[in-house]
């Protein structure tokens, strides 16, 4: 026995000698990193990742399902990639102290000759399943190097042996007013983050990646797969042969096309509105038009030029010209082109190139707006042969996907770039990466995401617990103002004020409080913009009628007007009033006559300098506001400290896409076109302070760079109702919603909403406002509103301050989600069934016990459930954990109804004071010594109910510390307590048994 446990014991120091000899061993923070002649790693008790410091690639497992999920990455700087066969690569650890806890990482060095050293650094934590990013460069050349496209994962291969198109789903993570929306194929190109889902419930993986940090640089996740547009196209042609596919406006597309040249080449971008058809939603734009050119073409033979074409709106119209010999010949008439945003598919036109059209002399095509903002190409096809139709255009519908050769990348982009100077290191904790596919459910793993981005960005979100009312919508008449001689609100000074009036007439202020926004929205060459004082906005009113083609958006005479001529003034009386003021900017909005009075605040330090590309009509192609001159940042300064000594509760920065600054011109040579974005809301942050609400109305960018320092951001355009898409796009982003933006989907007029026979209308437009956003403008006077109206409205104030929102539990099983559940705790949950059809009712089932993500609650299959309808006021029936809860809703309905947990004693199942059903209302509930008690926030003269299971129990006596309280029985299990006070406030109440 001896002998035996000797030989034991001798052959495993063998092996650990052996093992030795190839490899070093080494444990930081609970992170082991193992390293040999070829390679690196690093990994913790979820996750190991392997750099191939031979080829520059890496791989990344899944250890618990020991699972290759990437493979085959590698890293670029600019042009410069870890794989390039030149570079030499070398390593260090280290050891991690920061905000999301202790670990370790690696810094990957790769030296190439004539380029600075790019880095990478790996981190992973003791106690997370999350790796860490961080990519730069050191500048080891003798020149200033611009650094504008950063990749840490560059060209990955996913699920190594897996079967991605099994129930695949993939959700973009948008912010903004772009779009959002979960696809069943892998082409996307996303800013900010992306959750990659397959396998279904019973078989899940997940892949979630995405910005962590954002500072000088926005963030984006791109996933391709081969190509199958071509071989499709080079179908439709049975008696041509297809030379050349250029999907032509794909952004990171290197290709330049073999046999046709074109102008415009390099104004690419892509639709935001288009679903997921990945070709024909990339394109190339120009404000005037485009030319092609040919090359490389046979003299005697003949070719056909397929153009492709489809637009992101409804009223785009081009043509298709030759020019030959200086004389024009339309090809194509004006042309309405498809409107991809509705589903429609794009169209492919067909243009012979014949041998004998040439002998005329060299032919160009031109491609010319009718109707639109810009003449648009999305993508070419060029054939050998001939085509005698070219009349009839070809509908070209989205190619299936194969799942063939997918790869991923996540990546940062900005136009203008970091400057690093020569012997400086650039490597940004500040601008950080995110991966982690350990976590299956996406539900889950979404949730992980934002709460780490709002960890490691230090995002503290103050919540909007009011609603607040627009004066722009409530004034203007395509809205919430109305027909002329409507009563509407006025959005200048004293309308604020008697807007205020109006409010604390209605009795709103037992609910809670009401923000009320001025909006100075002047639109002429010179207005308020730039200066941003009393004086200007005595001076100037709203609208423009040579612009917006009306007088009926104008408010004649000015914004401030006596009694209220000063900020401090009109918002001292909205505050005295009880409501909170709201102010709006402009963001890089010029003034003619502030640039011309101070021409070297302004980017290319003049007053009147012509950028190009896409067109900026707000500021008529010219630069805007420098916001890192050292004397417009004292201006910016002295601004905000004016309007916080004014008590301005928060502004609202219309247009910013007017300081996005892809054309540079910034005094700091150091600032990237994201960073100087960012600026502009980091000076608002600091100067209004720590209290206020700021909010960005971005609606061209959909990126998360602003997270931190803004509190909302809007999701829509202009619009006064809600529509489904607009639920579906809050609702997608329910892991974002209240942990790193407040979502806001615009002005809401509460007498448009839909349907318009019954009450469903409103309490849909309530209910969905509250789930699935976590702000409500409202869009018309408060003089507009009757007491029903108001009575449905405070069923949803305040709006709760904790840092979570209803999950979309069918988003990864359905064609829409319609079911949505916060979570107070494991034993109650309050669940939300949407009917998003204005005409027909629909039926809508979860299962209690199934997964969340695929249509389940995840609820105890061996417990009994109460489920308890807000809205309608009834029981809808006790189920058991392992039941379906089937219902049909009305047309246009949404029910909110509190699902809790049957137990053996007296329970509270609902209130009918908020939709919340106690949540918000009721704190302190509990069941003891035959004693069901809480503490209730009551609102003055008015009755809150209270529905109790008595659960066999008998009530005897009801009693609150002061006001009066009472007791029926509905039926046998359930009775209504009712509390009443003469003031608003909380008091403690119970119910003997």
């Amino acid at each position: 026995m001896r002998r035996t446990s000797f030989l034991i014991l001798l052959f495993g120091c063998f092996l650990l000698i052996g093992f030795n000899a190839k490899a070093d061993l080494e444990t930081i923070n609970g992170v082991k990193i193992t390293r040999d002649d070829n390679s690196v790693s690093i990994e913790n008790k979820w996750v190991a990742l392997n750099y191939n410091l031979k080829l520059g690639t890496y791989t990344a497992k899944d250890k618990l399902k020991n699972l290759e999920v990437i493979y085959n990455a590698s890293t670029n700087i600019n042009s410069f990639s870890s794989k390039d066969l030149d570079a030499v690569r070398s390593f260090k650890t280290e050891t991690i102290f920061d905000i999301l806890g202790k670990g370790a990482s690696i810094l990957i060095s790769s030296k190439k000759a004539g380029f600075p050293t790019q880095l990478l650094r790996i981190k992973l934590y003791e106690s997370l399943s999350t790796v860490v990013f961080e990519a730069g460069i050191k500048n080891t050349t003798d020149k200033d190097f611009i650094v504008k496209k950063i990749v840490p994962v560059a060209d990955a291969s996913l699920f190594k042996n897996q079967q991605l198109n099994n129930k695949f789903r993939l959700l973009n993570g948008e912010g903004g007013g772009i779009e959002t929306f979960i696809q069943k194929e892998p082409a996307v190109l996303s800013q900010n983050n992306v959750v990659l889902n397959f396998g279904g419930g019973s078989n899940p993986h997940t892949l979630v990646a995405g910005g962590l940090t954002y500072n000088e640089f926005e963030k984006s996740v791109q996933i391709t797969e081969d190509n199958l547009r071509a071989p499709d196209l080079a179908n439709l042609l049975p008696n041509a042969s297809m030379l050349e596919y250029v999907d032509i406006g794909e952004i990171s597309d290197p290709s330049i096309p073999k046999y046709v040249t074109i102008d415009k080449f390099n104004n690419k971008t892509k639709f935001k509105f288009a679903g997921s058809f990945a070709e024909a939603k990339s394109i190339i734009y120009d404000s005037g038009e485009f030319k092609i050119d040919f090359k490389n073409l046979k003299f005697d033979e003949d070719y056909i030029l397929g153009l492709v074409f489809g637009s992101n709106y409804d009223s785009q119209k081009q043509s298709v010209l030759l020019l030959q010999n200086g004389e024009e010949t339309e090809l194509l008439a004006p042309t309405l082109l498809p409107d991809l945003s509705t589903g429609k598919s794009p169209k492919l036109y067909l243009f012979p190139i014949s041998a004998k059209l040439r002998e005329n002399g060299l032919a160009t095509i031109i491609i010319r707006k009718n109707t639109g903002s810009n003449t648009i190409l999305n993508e070419l096809v060029f054939y050998k042969g001939s085509i005698t139709d070219v009349n009839s255009p070809i509908e070209i519908p989205k190619s299936p996907s194969k799942f063939i050769n997918v790869k991923f990348n996540l990546f940062a982009e900005d136009p203008i770039g970091k400057r690093v100077s020569p012997g400086e290191t650039y490597l940004p904790a500040k601008d950080a990466f995110y991966l982690n596919f350990s976590e299956s459910n996406p539900i889950n793993a979404a949730e992980d995401y934002a709460l780490t981005v709002k960890k490691a960005q230090q995002v503290s979100l103050k919540h909007y617990f009011f609603p607040t009312i627009c004066l722009w919508y409530a004034m203007q008449p395509l809205y919430g103002g109305g027909v002329a001689g409507s009563v509407r609100a006025i959005n200048d000074s004293p309308g604020a004020v008697a807007e205020m009036q109006m409010v604390k007439n209605s009795g709103w202020l037992k609910y809670t409080t009401m923000g009320i926004r001025l909006v100075p929205d002047s639109y002429g060459k010179n207005n308020e913009n730039g200066w941003w004082d009393d004086e200007h906005w005595q001076k100037y009113g709203s609208g423009d009628a040579e612009r917006q083609g009306t007088t009926e958006m104008e408010l004649p005479g000015a914004h401030y007007r006596k009694p209220y001529e000063t900020t401090k003034k009109w918002a001292s009386a909205v505050r005295e009033l009880g409501g909170l003021p709201f102010f709006y900017m402009q963001s890089g909005v010029r003034s003619n006559d502030y640039c011309e009075a101070f021409p070297n605040q302004m980017l290319h330090n003049t007053a009147y300098h012509k950028i190009g590309g896409k067109p900026e009509t707000l500021n008529f192609n010219y630069g805007s506001y420098d916001f890192t001159d050292t004397a417009f940042v004292k201006h910016m300064t002295k601004v905000y400290a004016d309007l916080r000594d004014a008590k301005i509760s928060g502004m609202m920065f219309d247009f910013p896409q007017t300081v996005w600054a892809p054309y540079g011109g910034m005094d700091d040579k150091f600032a990237t076109t994201g960073s100087h974005y960012r600026k502009v809301f980091e000076l608002a942050s600091k100067g209004l302070g720590a209290k206020a609400y700021n909010q960005e109305r971005n609606i061209t960018r959909g990126s998360d760079l602003t997270a931190g320092i803004v509190e909302s951001q809007r999701i829509w355009g202009d619009i006064d109702v809600i529509t489904a898409e607009m639920v579906m796009r809050g609702g997608l982003r329910w892991y974002k919603n209240r942990v790193l933006y407040n979502y806001d989907m615009d002005a809401k007029s509460l007498t448009k909403a839909m349907p318009s026979d019954n009450n469903d209308g409103i309490n849909k437009l309530l209910t969905m406002s509250y789930v699935t956003a976590s702000r409500l403008i409202l869009g018309e006077s408060f003089a507009k509103l009757d007491t029903n109206k108001i009575h449905s409205l405070s069923r949803v104030f305040p709006y709760h301050d904790k840092p979570k929102s209803a999950r979309p539990i069918d988003a990864f099983s359905s064609d829409y989600p319609r079911i949505y559940d916060f979570e107070v705790d494991s034993t109650w949950h309050q669940l939300t069934y949407y009917n998003e059809d204005n005409e027909y009712p629909k039926t809508i089932s979860s299962s209690l016990n199934g997964v969340p993500g695929y249509g389940g609650l995840g609820l105890n299959e061996n417990k009994n459930y109460y489920v308890y309808d807000f809205w309608n006021n009834n029981l809808v029936g006790i189920f058991a954990g392992s039941d379906s809860l089937k219902l049909t809703l009305r047309k246009g309905e949404a029910r909110m109804m509190s699902v809790r947990e049957q137990t053996k004693n007296p329970q509270v199942l609902s209130t009918d004071r908020h939709l919340m059903q106690g949540f918000i209302e009721l704190s302190n509930v509990q069941y003891t010594n035959r004693l069901l008690s809480g503490d209730a926030q009551l609102v003055e003269n008015e009755t809150m109910k209270i529905i109790i299971a008595i659960n066999g129990k008998k009530p005897k006596s009801v009693l609150i510390e002061k006001g009066k309280a009472s007791f029926k029985m509905i039926d046998k299990n359930l009775m209504e307590l009712s509390l009443a006070t003469e003031k608003s406030e909380k008091l403690k109440w119970n119910v003997k048994f």
